[in-house]
């Protein structure tokens, strides 16, 4: 295998503007139908989870000083 730290940084900043742009989530979503009513939930439950992740990161950043 090549080793070339070029390669391997771009891969993995790709990796990680593709897992922030949410695409590959939108469509493991939508390999199956999910009504109204499942989406709605599903919504609510990734707003707690990035609520929960926002006051995680501020808790951290006020012990940070």
């Amino acid at each position: 295998s090549i080793k070339c730290p070029d390669l391997f940084t771009s891969r993995l900043k790709r990796r990680s503007e593709v897992n922030k742009s949410g695409h590959l989530m939108e469509l493991r979503h939508r390999r199956y139908f999910e009504n109204s009513q499942e989406k709605k939930k599903r919504k609510v439950k990734e707003g707690r989870m990035r609520k929960r992740l926002e006051r995680m990161n501020r808790r951290r950043m006020a012990n940070r000083t």
